[in-house]
């Protein structure tokens, strides 16, 4: 049988601070196939986005097992993970489609391509006229565009 595209085995993790500690995941274990769709539901406070993070490679876990992807299928966070938060983050003195391009600036990618890229997006979510807004300006449009699009 074929590994798994996301395998977790008993990990955990630990906030700490002050001297005190709270264990936010414990024994998370699952498997996701390659291709496979899978959601997290629980209620607010109990790990779901910490587990994210986890796998993201955005926060470290203090215990267990965590590989992500395969020979055939390798994984590069930089490249494979992007995320939707809860709140817009928007910088308000960039336009619409200079915030777009924030991670393609931070990991170094080539502009052109990325512009393009970012423009498609734009597109996909209703936006595409609002390019050269800044959020503040664009709120009418932006309030209107669908709110959760992977890509």
């Amino acid at each position: 049988m074929a590994r798994p595209f996301i395998h977790l085995s008993g990990v955990k993790k630990v906030y700490r601070t002050r001297g005190e500690e709270f264990l936010a995941i414990s024994e998370a274990t699952f498997d996701v196939e390659l291709g496979e769709l899978v959601s997290l539901v629980g209620p607010s406070g109990c790990g779901k986005t910490t587990l994210l993070k986890i796998i993201a490679g955005l926060h470290p876990h203090d215990a267990g097992e965590l590989q992500i992807g395969s020979d055939t299928h390798p994984f590069d966070p930089s490249r494979d993970i992007g995320m939707v938060f809860q709140q817009p983050l928007l910088l308000k003195w960039r336009r619409v489609i200079d915030n777009v391009l924030l991670p393609a600036e931070i990991l170094g990618l080539p502009l052109k391509e990325s512009r393009s890229r970012a423009r498609d997006l734009l597109a996909l979510v209703g936006l595409a006229d609002a390019e050269d807004n800044t959020p503040t300006n664009c709120r009418a449009a932006c309030s209107s565009a669908p709110r959760s699009r992977g890509h």
